[in-house]
C-alpha cells in the first residue's frame, strides 16, 4: 500500500513496473489516523534519499518503531538507520544504491513472513527503549546541562 499526495503519479510507475496488480495505492490521511493504518501493514517501508551518507532520522522512523511492525529501510548503506537497524534489529537496512540488497531483503522478511516468525526476527518493539519518552527527556536534560556547563 502507498498513501502518497500524488497517486496518480505512483500508479503510473507502477504500470511502467508491470506491478500494478500488487500495489494498493491511496490519498494520504490525517497524521492522526496513522498510527492505526501503519500497525495493521506487515512491514513499513522507509526510502532515503539516496546520498553518500544517510545522515537523517526520519521522523516516520519513530512512528513506525511505536507500531512495533518489521522495517524496511531502503537507504545508504553508511548512515543513521543503517547504524540503528543493524545495532539494534527491528529490521533490515537495504542499500538503496543496489537493487540486490533491496531484492535479498526483500526475500529475507518474506520467508520469514512465510514461516510466521517476521514479527520474532524483526519486530521494531526491540527499538522502544531508544525513543520512549523517558530516554528522549533524559537526552534533552544531558544537551541542556552540557550548554550550561559551556557557559
Amino acid at each position: 500500500m502507498f498513501l502518497v499526495d500524488r497517486p496518480e503519479d505512483v500508479r503510473n510507475a507502477a504500470k511502467f513496473h508491470g506491478v500494478e496488480d500488487v500495489v494498493r495505492i491511496e490519498r494520504s490521511r490525517p497524521y492522526t489516523e496513522m498510527p492505526a493504518l501503519f500497525a495493521t501493514a506487515d512491514v513499513l517501508v522507509i526510502v532515503e534519499a539516496m546520498s553518500d551518507e544517510g545522515i537523517f532520522l526520519p521522523s516516520k522512523f519513530v512512528d513506525y518503531v511505536r507500531t512495533g511492525r518489521p522495517i524496511l529501510a531502503i537507504s545508504p548503506s553508511v548512515g543513521t538507520l543503517a547504524d540503528i537497524l543493524k545495532e539494534y534489529g527491528g529490521g533490515i537496512a537495504a542499500d538503496g544504491h543496489r537493487a540486490e540488497s533491496i531484492a535479498d531483503a526483500l526475500q529475507r522478511m518474506y520467508e520469514c513472513w512465510l514461516k510466521g516468525t517476521l514479527d520474532k526476527e524483526f519486530g521494531s518493539e526491540k527499538l522502544f527503549s531508544l525513543y520512549s519518552k523517558d530516554t528522549v527527556l533524559g537526552k534533552y536534560r544531558e544537551i541542556i546541562a552540557r550548554i550550561r556547563n559551556k557557559r
